[in-house]
């Protein structure tokens, strides 16, 4: 991919800025219904593929229109200077995206996920375009609410705006589920897997 950054100041990074940050995601929100959204799949996943040793299935179905509306709105909050970070749930979905803010920035992050009818392997590493974490500070959350609000009152919005949890200052990755602790990661062991996986495969 190659673009034109016009002005410097506007670049969004991944990494997490700030401890006690507000971390949210745009897009496609979280399932938590037996009716399964196509845009969303652990079918051709990372996951199926590194945890099962699978390489099958139908990938997530393209929401082109979703897309646009998305990435709009995401283009324009980072130019009105409304969010810290931003990184796409990408490979390994929502928990790889997750860590991966933390591995870059060092900070950790305490997130709650919603009780759901979804298998948790499901919503934690399905993957599918049209969605974004992004983080802000208590005063640009104010922002970016109103921000989202206003937008929905002028056209037609296909994407959710849902929070997440928090940014931490503990060094820690953690993921709860109704109240249950359902991941517990330190962060330099994160990086560590992260950045040395290869290098010790090679020196065994």
């Amino acid at each position: 991919m190659v673009g034109l950054i016009e002005d410097i100041n506007n670049v969004c990074k991944k990494s997490w800025i700030n401890a006690d940050d507000q971390i949210w995601m745009i897009g496609l929100p979280l399932e938590t219904k037996n009716n399964q959204d196509n845009r969303i799949s652990l079918a051709a996943s990372s996951y199926l593929e590194y945890i099962h040793g699978l390489k099958t299935g139908r990938p997530p179905e393209i929401d082109l229109y979703l897309e646009k509306q998305v990435h709009s709105f995401l283009r324009t909050i980072i130019k009105k200077s409304i969010i810290n970070s931003a990184h796409d749930l990408g490979d390994g979905g929502l928990t790889v995206a997750i860590a991966e803010c933390c591995i870059s920035s060092g900070f950790g992050a305490n997130i709650m996920l919603p009780s759901s009818q979804s298998r948790l392997d499901r919503l934690l590493f399905s993957e599918g375009g049209a969605r974004v974490l992004i983080s802000c500070s208590d005063d640009q959350t104010i922002e970016l609410k109103k921000h989202y609000k206003n937008i929905c009152l002028q056209e037609s919005i296909n994407f959710s705006l849902s929070h997440l949890g928090t940014v931490n200052n503990d060094n820690r990755l953690l993921v709860y589920q109704s109240n249950n602790l359902i991941i517990d990661f330190d962060i330099l062991d994160l990086k560590d897997i992260y950045k040395n996986t290869i290098y010790k495969k090679i020196s065994k």
